[in-house]
């Protein structure tokens, strides 16, 4: 990611001062995201002409966000000019007033400035956050990281082509979306494919090109050979064909129709195939889900890992927790003990491949991006997947909220969600909220 820096002052204040800081923020940010490109404008523009400069400069730089240090107090047409030439997500930096208590004039008045800079860029409805303080305060870095983090996920996300293969199952109203919208508020790319597409492809390709394929799925599940030779062939072919269409078409991720196509016409479960691809980087949701796919790419971008899409199944009020299940589509390597993970059926359907396995325990966040009522959401809490074993055939996660099981439930009924959550293991509530924020979408964090 590249971040653009620029500074805006008035001569008029402490403009020594506020050039000091212009610079330890620069050093700030190099020194705080070491894997970011910082373009850093030269100087405080004091002019019009000055900010049309570094506009240029960053805009050229090809900059994916922009840090703007309301250095001193300025009015608009240092805004209007920069952000005429940059249209980019932007971070207003206002400083502390270094002379406060001192009973004699603003030196900076940095905090006005950043109000009348969020009031131009509101009424031109552009987007931004805004951090107060000053560099090196962990409140500061906190809150930076934060933000930049939402800024770079909302950039990823909109260049996103998300690939819907088939229609969303009978009756699953919750796997429904509205392409414009999504387009329009949340950024993805819709790409359609028939089911019939896929399972053509698959059908098409020689046993013998798969080898690799067969070979991955044995490393990672155990008792494959045990299941129907020519349903383990279709699931290679099928990851083959879908892993050809993502890289052909450039697709981030996935929302598959898995049933009843699946079982009926090809013969064979969706689920080990959708587990497959998470594992390898394309991301994988199961029912044609749609929101619940670019939940499932928010949070695997946040956290660099695959992350479970799954129901809510159970509650269990003395441990206070909550049971996710899926039939067999968590990605290996959330396993508690790889070498427990099996190959399995569909618990409904009988057919394989699926992949059996309890999850691992540790610290975890649950999310789910909501389309409802014309309007989208985001809830978002977070939790502690407990050492349980698998407790239905397929994929189980025993998870304790830290709003406790009983209040995530009420949410999800009483508010009307779809019954599809996603888990990821990490930290990420506050940088997967702060992206709800810059949306400008309900986000309900428990």
């Amino acid at each position: 990611m590249k971040i653009g820096l620029a500074g805006l002052g008035r001569i008029q204040f402490d403009i020594e001062e506020a050039s000091r800081l212009y610079k330890q923020i620069a050093n700030f940010l190099n020194e705080t995201f070491p894997q970011a490109e910082i373009v850093t404008g030269a100087e405080l523009a004091t002019t019009p002409e000055q900010a049309i400069n570094i506009a240029h400069q960053l805009k050229s730089a090809g900059v994916d966000a922009l840090v703007l240090h309301l250095a001193t107090f300025t009015d608009s047409s240092l805004i209007t000019a920069l952000f005429t030439e940059l249209d980019v997500p932007t971070i207003l930096w206002a400083m502390p007033e270094p002379s406060i208590g001192d009973a004699t004039r603003l030196r900076l008045n940095s905090l006005c400035g950043v109000n009348l800079a969020a009031y131009t860029l509101t009424s031109s409805g552009r987007k931004y956050r805004y951090v107060y303080g000053l560099p090196g305060e962990v409140e500061v870095k906190t809150e930076l990281s934060r933000n930049i983090g939402a800024l770079s996920l909302d950039r990823t996300l909109r260049s996103l082509k998300l690939g819907v293969i088939g229609s969303r199952p009978p009756g699953f109203f919750p796997s429904g979306y509205d392409e414009l919208k999504l387009w329009k508020e949340i950024g993805p790319h819709i790409q359609l494919y028939n089911l019939n597409q896929i399972f053509g492809a698959a059908g098409e390709i020689p046993p013998d090109t798969t080898e690799e394929v067969r070979s991955m799925l044995q490393s990672c599940l155990n008792g494959l050979h045990e299941l129907p030779d020519q349903v383990v062939c279709t699931a290679a072919n099928t990851y083959q064909a879908l892993t050809e269409l993502a890289t052909k078409e450039g697709l981030g991720a996935l929302a598959v129709k898995c049933w009843p196509e699946f079982f009926v016409e090809h013969q064979a479960a969706a689920c080990g195939v959708l587990a497959a691809l998470s594992e390898n980087g394309i991301t994988a949701a199961c029912e044609a889900d749609v929101h619940g796919a670019v939940t499932m790419k928010a949070l695997s971008l946040l956290s660099g890992a695959p992350t479970f899409l799954a129901d809510l199944v159970s509650m269990d009020r003395q441990k206070d927790s909550i049971v996710l299940w899926h039939c067999g589509n968590a990605a290996f390597s959330l396993s508690a003990n790889p070498k427990e993970r099996k190959a399995g059926v569909h618990s409904n359907r009988k057919v394989g491949v699926t992949a059996m396995f309890p999850l691992k325990p540790g610290r975890v966040t649950l999310a789910r991006l909501s389309y409802s009522q014309g309007k989208y959401r985001l809830l978002v809490l977070e939790g502690e997947a407990l050492d349980s074993p698998l407790l239905f055939m397929g994929n189980t996660a025993e998870v304790r909220p830290d709003v406790g099981g009983k209040k995530l439930l009420d949410t999800i009924v009483y508010g009307g969600y779809e019954h599809h959550m996603v888990m990821a293991y990490g930290h990420y509530a506050d940088s997967l909220s702060a992206w709800g924020e810059l949306l400008g979408i309900e986000v309900v964090r428990l």
